[in-house]
This record gives C-alpha cells, sequence and structure tokens, in this order.
C-alpha cells in the first residue's frame, strides 16, 4: 500500500487537475512489478502525518491510517510518503516533526499486524521531493518557508528508517519539484520515481519470501 499526499494522488503542478493513474508513480509501479503484485494507491492531496489541518478537515494520516490497515490487511509492504504538507507555514513545524511524525506512522503499522499470517509488513519510508522556489499559488498557501526546511528531511528520514528497522528510498535521488509551482512533481517525474521503485521494492518484497 502506498500512503502519501498529493505527490502520490498525482496533483498536476499549476491545474491542480490529477493526472491518469497510470501516469501516477503508483500506476508506473503496478506497470512494472507485474501481475503478480498489486499496487494499492491510498493518497490524498493535503495529507499530513499527524496532524490536524485548520482549513482542510480530515487531512491527519494518523486518524485513518488504522482503518485502511485493516481495510487492506494483509499487505506484504507498506509505503510511507508522507511531511511535506507538515511544513506549511501556518503550523510553524520543522522537519524533525515531520520525522517524528512518520516514526509515528510507522509503529502504527508495525502494531497494527497487518501483514502476512498477522505479521509485520515490511515498511518502506520514502524521502518526499525537496521544495524548489516556492511560487504562485502554493506560495500563497504558505509553503514558503518550506524552501528552508525541505531539504533536512532525506537525512532525517535515513535515521528514523533505520531507528525503526524499516528500509529507505530517497526520491530526491531521481525527481525534483516542477519549476511551475516548487513543490509538486510533473508527469515526467512520476514515470521517474515509478521506475525507480521497481526493483527497490521487488528486491524488499523477495528478500521477505
Amino acid at each position: 500500500m502506498c500512503f502519501g499526499d498529493s505527490q502520490t494522488w498525482g496533483y498536476i503542478p499549476g491545474t491542480g487537475e490529477r493526472m491518469p493513474y497510470e501516469k501516477r508513480w503508483p500506476g508506473v509501479l503496478q506497470q512494472n512489478v507485474g501481475n503478480d503484485i498489486r499496487i494499492i494507491e491510498e493518497a490524498l492531496s493535503g495529507r499530513t502525518t499527524i496532524w490536524d489541518d485548520a482549513f482542510l478537515p480530515d487531512r491527519n494520516g494518523r486518524t485513518v491510517l488504522p482503518v485502511l490497515l485493516e481495510s487492506h490487511s494483509p499487505m506484504d509492504l507498506f509505503i510511507l510518503m508522507l511531511g511535506g504538507n507538515d511544513l506549511q507555514t501556518y503550523r510553524g513545524l520543522k522537519a524533525t516533526e515531520a520525522a517524528r511524525g512518520c516514526r509515528s506512522l510507522i509503529q502504527i503499522v508495525q502494531k497494527s499486524r497487518c501483514g502476512p499470517k498477522k505479521g509485520i509488513p515490511q515498511i518502506l519510508l520514502i524521502a518526499p521531493p525537496i521544495k524548489g522556489q516556492v511560487c504562485g499559488f502554493q506560495k500563497m498557501l504558505t509553503y514558503g518557508a518550506a524552501e528552508e526546511e525541505s531539504p533536512k528531511i532525506p537525512g532525517l528520514y535515513e535515521q528514523i528508517a533505520k531507528f525503526c528497522g524499516c528500509r529507505f528510498f530517497d526520491s530526491n535521488k531521481v525527481v525534483k519539484a516542477s519549476e511551475i509551482d516548487g513543490v509538486h512533481i510533473d508527469e515526467n517525474e512520476h514515470h521517474k520515481l515509478g521506475l525507480a521503485l521497481k526493483d527497490f521494492v521487488i528486491d524488499i518484497l523477495n528478500s521477505a519470501s
């Protein structure tokens, strides 16, 4: 299961519309891992790790996660890519809080027994794309401060992954935010991310079998 925000949902920079499933990175991943693996896409624009949103309801990832884990169980692999929305300026949060939010979600997964035979599924934590020069509508949405904090996320997420005993992937090794809004990845970047995760995901699943 891919648990994420607009970067997983497929938000198109500049328009806010949603790109087709086969163009979003989970869809690209599905097309390349084969029919023996089913990718479940569970994404919502504006989703945070553990924080309520004063402007958009039901975006707290921690609130909905337990039900989703039970709904989609058993699952072999839980993929988590969240934290960008935690850094909206009005929250006053730092990258360390986003990382700790991810740790809270990982611990929920580990305690849920939603894996095969009521065990613990494999977990992959992905560092989301670093914010670029935030502009236009996204800057009005107070992502401006994220330009300073988001570069700290990959290193912090890697530490969290080691602490929690799960796998880590830095999306910034293969993708970058669109110049249109400085926040979201475009269709080409979704394609690159999906392809880059293919061998990584297959290796995780094979190591667990």
